[in-house]
């Protein structure tokens, strides 16, 4: 059962980046957004991440108490390593122009 909540954290962890990886394509890709535009667009990726891990969460808890710490783990660490890889990513890739 372990593995079953790890690998449902790995799924939650995953999906909830995807909103920061799309938001930040978005202001990269147009110029004419100023920066309180991409405050703005950054901070709804946030709020959607954190909706989608948050609802992944109460999930888990409501349904498989037992199996909530583990999924939680997982859930943050792959998170974590996502936004980092691809932060780390964004840094070392030359810009295309």
């Amino acid at each position: 059962m372990e593995i079953l909540a790890g690998a449902c954290g790995l799924a939650a962890g995953l999906l909830g980046s995807i909103p920061f990886v799309f938001a930040n394509r978005l202001v990269r890709k147009k110029k004419e957004f100023q920066d309180s535009s991409m405050v703005i667009v950054g901070l709804g990726a946030m709020l959607v991440s954190f909706l989608i891990i948050l609802a992944a969460m109460l999930a888990c808890f409501f349904i498989a108490r037992n199996l909530f710490i583990p999924f939680a783990g997982v859930c943050f660490v792959v998170f974590l390593a996502t936004m980092i890889t691809y932060g780390v990513r964004l840094l070392v890739k030359k810009p295309t122009e």
